[in-house]
């Protein structure tokens, strides 16, 4: 946080102490770390508390400044001005003193971080007639919470039920499906049906599939229009966009083809709130084989 004047910066939220006591505790503790390279979070509260009551009201906050200066410390601040991006690509194409370049130092280093949470508590509910139930897919925040998308596994024979379940229960209506491409070799096979017209039910016959209408859109993208059917729902229209032209082992080699991907997904996401409500946020999910 920068100041452009002499003054105090002034800080507040509803009643001035929790929020507020949480976001002064890191504040305070970062400078700290960066000037003596110690860190004192207790003595930073209690000293705030000496002159104002309440600062950092609950122990989640509490842990919330430990958890801020634990990435503070291992990360720093790993922030990019746009105008500099090339600069930073073009430094992180070097390879340092044990031959391995900026990028793979990076992603290692990102791997000393894991959810927050215990596995079960990251995954998605199904709440069902005899209680909820927990589904290997894992809700993704973006840049804004109405970026929200759950992300899970490709879903094969015995996961199909939860999986419809899932998109009639968070009224999802946009699918990504990050596929393989043709002749690539799998341990999975795709479940969904993809010639239009055509059905196909669940292994339990509780829920089935119809393609309504296929189109093939540039660079290879699929757009198919589901009608997902269940015993106790009413019917739901969900429109999966399917890219085939990303390896499991590979990258794609035409940067256009995700780019274009990823506006084909925010248009129809648009069409979709706007078609359902100018209130509602409406929910994508995405999936790939692994």
């Amino acid at each position: 946080m920068q100041q452009n004047s002499d003054g105090p910066a002034v800080v507040h939220c509803s009643a001035g102490a929790g929020r507020t006591g949480a976001f002064l505790g890191f504040l305070s503790q970062s400078r700290q770390l960066e000037r003596t390279g110690c860190l004192n979070i207790f003595g930073c509260v209690i000293d705030m508390r000496k002159n104002r009551q309440d600062m950092v009201q609950s122990w989640k906050q509490y842990v919330l400044i430990h958890k801020l200066m634990a990435e503070e410390w291992v990360f720093g601040s790993s922030d990019i001005q746009s105008g500099s991006l090339y600069e930073h690509c073009n430094a992180l194409d070097k390879s340092n003193e044990h031959g391995k370049s900026g990028y793979a130092a990076e992603f290692q280093n990102s791997k000393r971080v894991g959810p927050q949470n215990s596995q079960k508590e990251n995954l998605v509910k199904i709440y069902r007639d005899e209680g909820p139930t927990f589904f290997d897919a894992t809700s993704i925040t973006g840049y804004s919470s109405a970026e929200t998308c759950t992300v899970s596994s490709m879903p094969t024979n015995n996961s199909i039920d939860d999986f419809l379940e899932m998109i009639l229960q968070n009224n999802i209506k946009v699918l990504v499906a990050v596929s393989p491409r043709d002749g690539e070799t799998t341990s999975k096979e795709e479940w969904w049906p993809e010639k239009q017209g055509e059905s196909k039910s669940s292994p339990t016959n509780n829920y089935s599939v119809r393609v309504e209408n296929v189109s093939l859109l540039e660079f290879g993208i699929q757009e198919i229009k589901l009608m997902i059917s269940s015993n106790s729902r009413q019917d739901h229209t969900i429109t999966l966009l399917k890219y085939c032209n990303w390896y499991v082992k590979q990258n794609p080699k035409v940067m256009n083809e995700v780019l274009e991907l990823v506006r084909i997904i925010q248009l129809t996401r648009s069409e979709s709130t706007r078609l359902n409500s100018s209130h509602t946020v409406i929910s994508y999910a995405v999936f790939c084989l692994k």
